[in-house]
């Protein structure tokens, strides 16, 4: 079971620890960060996030509650009911393991039933399969 909660600086930590090599930087990243991740620069990027009131970072817990990814929320529409999903990260035990799956309906659901949109975006990288094999089988 997965849970959500928001971002604390004390998850710094985590993120650069489930990026395992360059490729999974960049797919995840997207250039916005440089290689190799560093908490400072996850402080850094939770502080501008802050700033921003139509955008919010959350932290991905397992059923323990232990930090085990972190999702971005961004860009929310209170006129057309819509949010973008940025910044998907789970650690590297989690992947392959029907979990990232689970993230998206569990999204899905915070989207719909704790915010009240009626539309989740998203973007992934062309060359990102298996990203987007996971999005396509969660509807997108």
């Amino acid at each position: 079971m997965l849970r959500l909660r928001p971002f604390k600086d004390s998850d710094a930590t985590h993120l650069p620890a489930w990026i395992v090599n360059e490729r999974d930087f960049y797919y995840w990243s997207a250039g916005k960060f440089t290689y190799p991740l560093t908490a400072e620069q996850v402080l850094t990027y939770a502080k501008k996030i802050a700033a921003d009131e139509g955008a919010w970072p959350l932290t991905v817990l397992d059923g323990g509650g232990q930090p085990v990814g972190h999702i971005l929320l961004r860009r929310a529409d209170y006129i057309d009911n819509s949010i973008h999903l940025g910044f998907v990260l789970l650690a590297p035990e989690q992947r392959g393991t029907g979990q990232g799956r689970a993230l998206v309906r569990l999204v899905q659901s915070y989207v719909q039933y704790i915010l009240g949109m009626r539309r989740l975006t998203l973007g992934v990288f062309a060359n990102n399969l298996a990203a987007q094999h996971c999005y396509k089988r969660e509807g997108f």
